[in-house]
């Protein structure tokens, strides 16, 4: 079953693509993307990129080990919080971002 499109008002989370290879290897070339991502190799290459969209999020989709969807922080969330060694990524633990999105007016 391929991975859903999930709309939410203004936002819309959807799955990774071929199409988002080149745009993972652009913005995995940032120095604060190497520097805060433990699995972002330094230099990161197209090749990498393809391993992440195909196998990270694809045929991890369809083995049920993961789920991955685009959202970027411009969308306005805001990162809270870090859960540390939570996701493994090639063999070892790595951490990961917990973000939220409040509705406008909310605190």
């Amino acid at each position: 079953m391929p991975p859903p499109v999930i709309e939410a008002g203004p936002l819309t989370l959807r799955p990774f693509g071929e199409d988002d290879i080149a745009w993972v290897c652009q913005v995995s070339q940032d120095p604060a993307i190497q520097a805060n991502l433990p699995q972002v190799f330094a230099p990161y290459r197209r090749e990498h990129a393809a391993f992440f969209v195909r196998q990270m999020t694809l045929a991890a989709w369809d083995t049920r080990s993961r789920a991955e969807f685009l959202v970027a922080e411009k969308a306005g969330f805001l990162i809270e919080g870090t859960l540390r060694r939570r996701l493994i990524h090639r063999e070892e633990r790595v951490d990961a971002w917990v973000g939220s999105l409040l509705r406008p007016g909310l605190a």
